[in-house]
Order: C-alpha cells, then structure tokens, then sequence
C-alpha cells in the first residue's frame, strides 16, 4: 500500500508558495506604483504619458481642454485679461502635465504672444484646440470659438468614451476567462503530479 499524505501535502505546499509570492509581488509592484504616482515628478511623467499614449484615445486632453477653454472664454466676457483668465481657469486642469504647460502659456501671452501661438509653442494641447483659436483670433470672435472649442472637445471625450467602453467589454471578459483557465489549470497540474508520484 502506498502512503500518499506526505507527498500530496508537498504538493499542495508548494502550489500554495507560489502563489503566496506571486501576490507578494503583485503587491509590492502596485505599492511601489502608487508611490511614484503620488511624487510629483511620477504623477507629471505618467500624465505625460496619458496625453500621448494612443491608448487613452485622447480623452485625457480633450476633457482637460474642453474645460480650460470653457472657464477661460467665462472669465474673459466677463472682464478678465487673457492672462488672469488662464492663470484662474488653471485650477481646472486636473492633468498636471497641461498645468505645467499652462504656466509658459501665461509667461508667452505676457511677452506678446497670441494664445494660438502660445498653446501651439507647447506641443500639449489637441491640434484641432489650437488651429480653432487661430481662427478666432483672426476673426476677432476668441472668445465665442473659445466656447465652440470647448463643445468640441467635450463631444471628442464623449465618443471616445463610448468607444473604449466598447473595446473594454471583450477584452475584460477574455482577462476574465484567462485568469480562470489559470486557476484550474494550476489545479490540474498538482492533481497530475500527485497521480505522477502515486505510480
């Protein structure tokens, strides 16, 4: 007769080891992440990144800027210089990288910039934001083209939201199954190895 107890509590120990570690280090990879997205040089670098990065389809920019133009053409009918106006409308901007970029903004249109010419210097914010308010620049309506900017980067934002909840669907489902199939197969795996050692 063949004593299987000892082997199949190794077994079960050692399946029960590694996935210990596994989410130790999972752990540890997400703590260390959300430690750099706390720095402000981690939370710049990574909203850098999600105004470049194809995959946040834009929306990062588009939702920041159609907020900026919005409180920018509020202030300035109401009185405010353009510079006054951006340095207020500032505390809108959740995206750091564009708030940094805000500041030379301010500092070209104080040296005598136009705001298309400022905004286009930084490289940050939607083509289509900059190229819209050149042209109210030349018609001498900014502050009406301020608003529609800011209808159509809220529109952009809307549609690229549905687009990526869409995309999002399958492929959490497939992450989903993946994850499971992981699961059972690692349980498969330790039921063969203890049929392995039984003969």
């Amino acid at each position: 007769e063949i004593y299987m107890g000892d082997w199949s509590s190794d077994v079960c120990s050692s399946d029960l080891d590694y996935w210990v570690a596994a989410m130790a280090a999972l752990g540890a990879a997400v703590a260390a992440l959300a430690w750099w997205l706390r720095s402000p040089h981690g939370r710049e670098a990574f909203d850098r990144w999600l105004l470049r990065t194809r995959l946040a389809f834009g929306i990062p920019g588009a939702i920041n800027t159609g907020r900026l133009f919005r409180t920018v053409s509020t202030l300035s009918s109401n009185g405010q210089p353009l510079p006054a106006a951006l340095r207020i409308a500032r505390g809108t901007v959740a995206n750091r990288h564009l708030a940094k970029a805000l500041e030379t903004v301010i500092r070209d249109i104080q040296a005598g910039s136009t705001l298309s010419e400022a905004l286009s210097r930084t490289g940050a914010f939607p083509a289509i934001a900059v190229q819209l308010t050149r042209v109210g620049e030349e018609t001498g309506r900014l502050d009406e083209m301020l608003v529609s900017v800011a209808a159509v980067m809220e529109e952009s934002s809307q549609l690229s939201l549905e687009r990526l909840l869409t995309l999002l669907v399958p492929v959490l489902t497939i992450a989903m199954g993946l994850v499971v199939a992981g699961l059972i197969g690692s349980v498969l795996v330790g039921l063969l190895s203890i049929n392995d050692l039984a003969f």
